[in-house]
């Protein structure tokens, strides 16, 4: 699958076949986990693979009770071990932690996406439950939990907002740009069922060149 497909196919999953991962699919996930960046590359974050009944009970209840989880064959919590972080950014390692296991997250989501499995990303989880049915160390914290699974469902399109609502050039609130370099106005004036995708636009006027 390449990584456009894979963009588009990723959706969070909620409902997952009775069908175990097998070890070698999870070792492509984290291989490519691996490769995410990190602050300084000192390559902070570290996976707990959850395959429990009991602990990914307690996971779920920890999780504002989100039973549904306990049905994935595999809960994968990202953690970030902050002793490296401290040691060079100190009152900042924590910021630099979120963002390291935010990267790692979303390469395991994609990849997983990828070798055919479902997920979802949770961030809503009582910390002191999960370090405890985990037996992390005090300088290891979680941030993410990634419930991993075949999934029963398929992915539905969701509405999503044009490109050009995220987009501001050279200061936030600028709207104004060279039309020539990302001929966005333009084509905000088309009627709706005239409008091409921004990128499928810019993918023709640079192919004419």
């Amino acid at each position: 699958m390449d990584l456009d497909k894979a963009i588009d196919n990723r959706f969070s999953c909620r409902s997952f076949l009775d069908k175990k991962i097998e070890f070698e699919t999870l070792k492509k996930l984290f291989d490519s986990c691996i490769k995410s960046p990190t602050a300084g590359n000192l390559q902070d974050f570290r996976f707990i693979i959850v395959t429990d009944e009991g602990k990914k009970k307690e996971i779920a209840e920890s999780c504002l009770k989100q039973l549904w989880m306990c049905n994935a064959p595999v809960l994968i919590v990202i953690a970030s071990d902050l002793k490296n972080l401290i040691r060079f950014y100190e009152d900042r390692a924590e910021f630099y932690a979120v963002q390291d296991t935010a990267a790692a997250a979303q390469t395991l989501i994609l990849k997983a996406t990828d070798q055919g499995l479902g997920s979802n990303w949770i961030s809503v989880f009582d910390t002191n439950v999960i370090s405890r049915v985990l037996k992390l160390p005090d300088h290891v914290k979680p941030y993410v939990i990634v419930p991993l699974g075949y999934t029963k469902e398929q992915p539905q399109e969701k509405k999503r907002h044009a490109t050009e609502t995220f987009c501001h050039f050279n200061e936030y609130g600028n709207k104004q740009h060279g039309k020539d370099v990302f001929p966005i106005l333009k084509y905000q004036q088309e009627k709706p069922e005239e409008k091409k995708n921004i990128f499928t636009i810019l993918k023709e006027k640079f192919s004419k060149k």
